[in-house]
């Protein structure tokens, strides 16, 4: 899926393969240069998370700790979230539609070891994990048009 809205930011939700040998950082950039021609650079990030009570539907430009938007990450174009472990129960990354209604699961033993790559304008929450401990990789992007 991939359209521009009036930001002139593509909308975008795609998985990468993470070779051991490069980091989130470097697959992201060159991705999104190939396929947008875009320079991207990382303004949050790299930061392993373990939130076991999840995250609350939100956008990736920022949100108050009440659920409202406060627009503290206004920069954030891109976010790239690689989970790092397995075996747990819970925190299911979940994509929104506006109304909070559930358009996509993502599903863990799919998400491992692979980069979920996704552009700010989608809405998403993560469950609370359950059993075990849901470890991500998140990175935050902001872009140049080439």
């Amino acid at each position: 899926m991939s359209i521009i809205d009036n930001t002139g930011i593509p909308k975008f939700r795609v998985f990468l393969d993470k070779p051991p040998d490069k980091s989130v950082e470097e697959i992201v950039k060159s991705y999104i240069k190939d396929k947008y021609k875009r320079d991207v650079v990382v303004k949050l990030g790299p930061r392993t998370e373990v939130k076991l009570e999840g995250h609350p539907p939100h956008y990736d430009y920022g949100y108050d700790g009440n659920g409202k938007p406060d627009y503290h990450m206004s920069w954030c174009k891109y976010s790239a979230s690689y989970l790092k472990s397995c075996g747990f129960e819970g925190g299911e990354f979940c994509f929104l539609n506006d109304d909070n209604s559930i358009l996509e699961v993502v599903d863990s033993n799919y998400h491992l070891n692979k980069i979920l790559l996704y552009s700010v304008h989608h809405k998403h929450k993560v469950n609370p994990t359950i059993k075990g401990e849901r470890r991500v990789e998140l990175n935050f992007f902001s872009d140049n048009t080439i």
